[in-house]
């Protein structure tokens, strides 16, 4: 993904810091990308929520990728791709990346099977998050290449 590169993210975390970290990272390694955070799984359906209510009569578009943190508040990154699994005639071409602090096998095989397209664990470099959102994105969305500025 070169750093002109135009798409959307929306971030699901509850570390200030961790959200911070993030957001530096596409800052510097996709400028134009644009970031929206949220706190907690319930804010990231509100939101998408909201962005569908409004993609009705506007051009407003849903974001190209989702960045999820699994142990948040309320209902946690688990619940929210519960939420999402349920939302598939209109969420079903935005790929969900986990990124959070666990290793175990169990809860990626878990991710995996509630949806997510990608199960990484929190590195100590964050622009790691953005390469991998870049992959992603040239993965599951091979139709948007032209728009996304992505080179073959």
């Amino acid at each position: 993904m070169r750093p002109d590169a135009h798409y959307s993210v929306l971030v699901v975390e509850d570390d200030p810091n961790h959200s911070l970290l993030i957001s530096l990272a596409f800052a510097h390694g996709a400028p134009s990308a644009k970031v929206h955070l949220t706190q907690r799984a319930e804010e990231a359906i509100t939101y998408l929520l909201g962005l569908r209510a409004a993609s009705k009569s506007d051009q407003v578009a849903l974001p190209d990728v989702i960045v999820l943190d699994i142990s948040m508040p309320g209902i946690g990154g688990i619940g929210f791709l519960q939420w999402l699994e349920h939302q598939q005639d209109w969420t079903q071409d935005i790929p969900v990346i986990v990124f959070t602090s666990s290793d175990d096998p169990n809860l990626a095989r878990r991710c995996y099977s509630l949806g997510a397209r990608e199960f990484k664990e929190k590195p100590a470099d964050f622009g790691e998050l953005v390469e991998l959102v870049g992959r992603v994105l040239r993965r599951w969305r091979p139709q948007d290449q032209g728009e996304l500025g992505v080179s073959s």
